[in-house]
């Protein structure tokens, strides 16, 4: 026999074919866990979130949330199947901060007053928050690195958290499952995503970093997706000085959201004469899908998508206040139906469940401006 028909013989294809079976290594499953002995013997370790240089935390307060802890995540447990000891240590670990952190605003400990999208959403804030307190002191290496696996350990939290209380109290405001969604509309983008995102384009350099920065600029501040991004030029950029920016596309001028006219004023500076924004010179159907393959990002984070840009362009107007009539005029639309299909996204007017309905109760009865 040759050498090479040995190997053949020896590998994993070749033991098949002569009836040996397959040699290859079979992947070994994580042993799933006792819940019940697992959650009674839980005592969460380590620093919290919370900790600082300064003031370092743990857990202080679990005594009083141990019991809720224990039994949410059990009931949840119980409700999905088992789980791994690894996955039953990441859900209790979220479970108890997420709980911590709702005791410490002054929420009543039970399912139906934490495990709500509005505290969640109010977690997430908060540790974004304390992710950037902790990048402060670092060096421009140093922070580039932890804010990378600090946003990534963040999105890992948040998204646990809701996973579980969802499960766990399905009345919990939660922005329904649209019957609409065969329409493939797309979805807009949370805090914590374009956090990610951000970070992700600016790793690219040359063109691709180019592309990727005009695509969110055009995208978040004057919500342009790949039908009209990749054609502004400088001369579609019209800069009223103090009243803003305003891009010109066929049909209808856009002003353009205050947080990204000074990102936009570069990019109209940067352009040569004759260019375009976004730093190539094609012109085609599919400049804009081009440009967006060019742009690398973490295959495993929140991909560059030029829909998603517009959508939530139009959630933060939303969020704003901005007149349906107006808003449908920047965005070119004809119908109503893109204005509902992102209104289950918008926030609350406040945190609180209480203080939002009083503050939704004011706006509608038009007894005065209502404070976002």
């Amino acid at each position: 026999m040759s050498n090479r028909r040995a190997r053949v013989v020896r590998s994993g294809a070749g033991a098949d074919r002569v009836g040996l079976g397959s040699t290859a290594v079979q992947p070994r499953e994580a042993p799933m866990c006792d819940i019940v002995s697992w959650l009674a013997a839980y005592e969460p370790r380590g620093s919290s979130w919370r900790s600082t240089p300064s003031e370092p935390r743990g857990f202080e307060g679990w005594e009083g949330v141990s019991a809720f802890v224990r039994d949410m995540v059990g009931r949840y447990v119980e409700a999905h199947g088992p789980v791994s000891v690894f996955t039953a240590r990441v859900l209790t670990r979220t479970v108890v901060e997420l709980v911590l952190f709702a005791a410490e605003q002054g929420t009543t400990i039970s399912a139906s007053a934490v495990l709500t999208h509005w505290t969640v959403q109010q977690f997430d804030e908060a540790l974004t928050a304390a992710l950037r307190a902790r990048l402060k002191n670092l060096s421009a290496g140093d922070r580039r690195l932890a804010d990378a696996a600090g946003r990534s350990s963040v999105a890992s939290q948040v998204g646990s958290a809701r996973r579980v209380a969802q499960a766990l109290n399905p009345r919990g405001g939660w922005p329904m499952a649209s019957e609409r969604r065969h329409r493939y509309f797309s979805l807009p983008y949370c805090l914590t995503e374009l956090g990610l995102l951000e970070d992700q384009i600016a790793r690219n350099a040359g063109l691709a970093r180019r592309n990727g920065e005009a695509f969110l600029v055009l995208g978040l501040g004057a919500g342009l997706d790949g039908r009209w991004s990749a054609r502004v030029s400088p001369e579609h950029v019209q800069d009223l000085g103090a009243d803003g920016l305003v891009v010109q596309v066929p049909g209808r001028a856009v002003p353009v959201l205050h947080a990204y006219e000074a990102r936009l004023r570069a990019l109209v500076a940067q352009t040569p004469e004759g260019g375009l924004l976004f730093g190539g010179t094609a012109t085609h159907k599919g400049a804009a899908s081009d440009a967006v393959a060019r742009v690398r990002v973490d295959p495993g984070g929140p991909q560059l998508e030029l829909g998603r840009l517009r959508s939530t362009w139009i959630v933060t107007h939303l969020t704003m206040g901005t007149r349906v009539p107006e808003l449908m005029a920047a965005a070119g639309l004809e119908s109503m139906t893109p204005i509902s299909d992102m209104a289950e996204f918008v926030p609350p007017l406040d945190p609180s469940p209480a203080r939002c309905v009083a503050a939704a109760r004011a706006m509608l009865r038009g007894a005065g401006v209502v404070t976002r």
